[in-house]
């Protein structure tokens, strides 16, 4: 059986050794800037942030992307941020 300690640590080592995106990024490129992104992005996975990611960029509902509800759509209009 393993112990909470143990279980704990190997968590610590998934969290520090696994490739970890620089989501801080997508703060300059979000309608509202990095101070909308902090709030969109605390605590969220990274998985979750893809969602959100792609929501933001798309201007689709965050539901249908979680649902995986293809649109149809074969390209979506960028922002353009001055």
């Amino acid at each position: 059986m393993t112990s909470k300690s143990d279980k704990n640590k190997c968590y610590y080592f998934l969290r520090v050794d696994v490739f970890r995106p620089h989501w801080e990024k997508c703060g300059q490129y979000v309608e509202g800037g990095a101070d909308r992104w902090n709030e969109l992005s605390q605590d969220r996975s990274s998985d979750e942030l893809v969602d959100i990611l792609l929501a933001e960029m798309t201007g689709q509902d965050i539901a249908i992307i979680q649902a995986g509800v293809n649109t149809g759509a074969e390209y979506f209009t960028g922002q353009v941020y001055n």
